[in-house]
Order: structure tokens, then C-alpha cells, then sequence
């Protein structure tokens, strides 16, 4: 049995993907519980920082998702981290400090000309790593908000897809309260005013990139984690 703090749970189609730590030896490192039955979990009732005790199975990792395990199923609930403690035990796990240490790689340019960034599977090591952030920057599509993170290296990660439950669970809840046409563009507006400054307000930035699976032999980069989580006191700035 494993027990794994819970990280990242991502939303990836109709199910979603799930990342937890291990701690070795004063360290940590990040493990992908793979359901029995495919790669996505189609219910996760838990929580970040909720600390899980996994029957993991055989190791089922193809490169660069070196981190996957298959598991027997979701067991209950034994701890729980707060997210101040949980940001502690991230920040000993995998990090970088600058873009072409994320993966062990080197980054390439969409194709079709966009902000997005994606790596050859075969060339990166992992497919999970932590970076600290200066300064965040939103930008909300139709299908999905993307993401601008500028690093303490000066680098700026463009167009990263937001996939953090959290996130895009609190950006529903403010498209419930603004109200009148253009609710998208005031989403963006109120993101990159009220909640950009208060992120660093509150402690230093810190976000978790992760791939994609193979699509074409690309794995892109992708937002599972922006660090601080939302805060529900934050809607209140929309009444």
C-alpha cells in the first residue's frame, strides 16, 4: 500500500487525471494513479491535499509519463495536508528553474504559429514539474482559458491550457454571477485585475506543468496546478 497526498486532479475529457506525492526520504516525488480501466478517473470525489492509501499495482509508464502506476481503485481517505503544506511538500519534489530543466528537453513552437509550446515524448525525461512564477496573465477562450507564466529566469511559458479542477470550477462560478453580454471578456478582465494581484499577495506564485498523452509525437504542456487555489472570498469582488 502507498499513501499518496493528492496534487493534481486535472480535467481531461469526461474523466479526470490524478496526481499524488510520495515522500522518500525527506523528498518527494510525484506518482499517476491509473484507474483499472483506462487512464482517466470518470469520478474523483477527493481533494487536494487529501492523503490516499493506494494498492498500486504494475508500473504501466510509457515515455515521458514515467510517473504512471495502475492502481486497484480508489480507497479512502486516511490524512489530509493543508495547502500551505501541501505547497511546502511540491516544493521538494520534482522543480526547475528554468524552462529547458521542466523536462529534461528542449520546448518547440506550435506549428500552427500559436503560444502553445510542446516537447517530443521521446526526448523528455517526466511529464510533471513545479516552477515558481512572478507574475500570471489570463486569457479566456470559448473552449478553454490559457495561461501566461513569467519565471524568476525572466522566461515567459505562453498559452499553457488550464486544466486544474479548481481553477476552472471557480472561473464557472464567476460566469454564474456576471451577468449582461460579453461575460467571457469581463471573466478575463476580473482575472487579470482582482485575482492576478491577489495571487502574489498572498504568498509566491507556484504552478505545476504537465504533458499531455502523444498526440502526433507531441506531448503539449499543459496548467495542472496554479498555486495559490482559488479562494472562494474572491467572488465576492464580483457583487
Amino acid at each position: 500500500m502507498t499513501d499518496l497526498v493528492i496534487s493534481e486532479i486535472t480535467q481531461m475529457g469526461p474523466g479526470f487525471c490524478v496526481i499524488g506525492i510520495e515522500e522518500t526520504e525527506g523528498l518527494f516525488r510525484s506518482i499517476r494513479p491509473i484507474p483499472p480501466v483506462g487512464y482517466s478517473w470518470r469520478l474523483f470525489d477527493h481533494k487536494r491535499g487529501d492523503i490516499l492509501r493506494f494498492e498500486l499495482t504494475t508500473k504501466v509508464s510509457f515515455s515521458p509519463h514515467v510517473e504512471d502506476r495502475k492502481s486497484a481503485g480508489v480507497p479512502g481517505i486516511v490524512g489530509r495536508r493543508t495547502e500551505s503544506d501541501l505547497l511546502k511538500c511540491l516544493r521538494r519534489a520534482e522543480v526547475a528553474d528554468q524552462v529547458k530543466h521542466l523536462f529534461g528537453c528542449e520546448l518547440r513552437e506550435n506549428p500552427m504559429g500559436g503560444p502553445s509550446v510542446w516537447v517530443d515524448p521521446n526526448e523528455a525525461k517526466r511529464s510533471i514539474c513545479g516552477c515558481s512564477f512572478d507574475n500570471v496573465h489570463f486569457v479566456v477562450h470559448l473552449e478553454r482559458i490559457r495561461v501566461a507564466l513569467s519565471l524568476p529566469s525572466g522566461e515567459t511559458l505562453r498559452g499553457l491550457p488550464l486544466v486544474d479542477r479548481d481553477w476552472n470550477g471557480f472561473a464557472e462560478q464567476c460566469l454564474k454571477r456576471i451577468a449582461g453580454p460579453d461575460t467571457r471578456k469581463k471573466l478575463q478582465h476580473f482575472l487579470n485585475t482582482k485575482i492576478r494581484h491577489a495571487i502574489p499577495n498572498r504568498s509566491a506564485g507556484f504552478a505545476r506543468i504537465g504533458l499531455s498523452r502523444p498526440l502526433e509525437e507531441r506531448c503539449w504542456l499543459m496548467l495542472d496546478s496554479l498555486f495559490p487555489l482559488p479562494q472562494p472570498a474572491w467572488l465576492d469582488d464580483l457583487d
